[in-house]
């Protein structure tokens, strides 16, 4: 899912992610996000950890990524 950040909650949602720069294959290049070379960066969100005061941590996995998709 690819997102320019104008859709973003305004809210804070603390999730679990990484941010990576990608080579050409789009495969992530930790070289390139450390010399801060070729493609911009990118944030990959993999969990929602806490939403609307409610600690998500002992809900589902599945079910979580489902609510983060949804907010994102």
């Amino acid at each position: 899912m690819k997102t320019d950040g104008r859709s973003l909650p305004t809210d804070p949602l603390p999730i679990d992610g990484e941010i990576c720069s990608l080579d050409k294959r789009g495969r992530p290049l930790f070289t390139n996000l450390m010399f801060r070379r070729g493609n911009p960066p990118c944030f990959f969100a993999f969990d929602l950890l806490i939403h609307d005061g409610k600690d998500l941590r002992t809900e589902r996995l599945l079910d979580r990524k489902q609510e983060l998709r949804r907010l994102l």
